[in-house]
């Protein structure tokens, strides 16, 4: 069976090699096979196949590197066949200033789509935001997807950009973010 993929939530604990959210009432090994992704948070960047679940906690083949805690965003997200990902930027606490554009001037260097495809956004705020990604070269340029967070939320957006694209991401309040962008074909 397949469910529609990703499913996002927060973790309210966790263990060496599991996860749980309180939030949820799943089926029975219904995750079984999927991928489980830790987006944000405690833990984040890190991926671990699910070889079962029951109602709350998702169990994990093998452990953890940085187990995950309350402060954990995750997704579950079907296997791919074909690895097509590429992962652009990721940071796990990042501050931002309002009306500037990342992450080009927090490290000094650009991201740019590698290929035909589509850009993947994971982001969490600690403050209230307007997101949006930025097509073109600065500040005025069109904007693209656009996402509102509430204070201490998580989004994952995506959208459609050429080989060679810039990636910028566009944001109205300062504050501290964690930044996830990753590209698929």
């Amino acid at each position: 069976m397949n469910i529609q993929s990703p499913v996002a939530g927060q973790a309210t604990t966790a263990g060496a090699s599991s996860l749980t959210d309180t939030n949820q009432s799943w089926q029975t090994d219904i995750w079984s096979g999927y991928v489980l992704y830790i987006v944000a948070g405690r833990g984040s960047g890190q991926s671990a196949t699910v070889t079962s679940n029951d109602s709350s906690t998702l169990t994990i083949q093998g452990k953890w590197v940085t187990e995950p805690d309350h402060s954990s965003f995750y997704e579950i997200r079907l296997p791919k066949a074909n690895p097509s990902h590429v992962n652009l930027f990721r940071i796990s606490a990042m501050s931002v200033t309002a009306g500037n554009l990342y992450p080009y001037s927090y490290d000094g260097t650009q991201p740019t789509m590698p290929f035909d495809g589509t850009l993947e956004i994971d982001v969490y705020s600690s403050v209230a935001q307007d997101i949006s990604t930025v097509m073109g070269s600065g500040v005025g340029s069109a904007k693209g997807v656009f996402a509102y967070l509430a204070s201490g939320a998580y989004a994952h957006f995506e959208i459609e950009l050429a080989a060679s694209d810039p990636v910028y991401l566009y944001f109205s309040s300062s504050g501290t973010v964690a930044l996830s962008l990753g590209a698929r074909q």
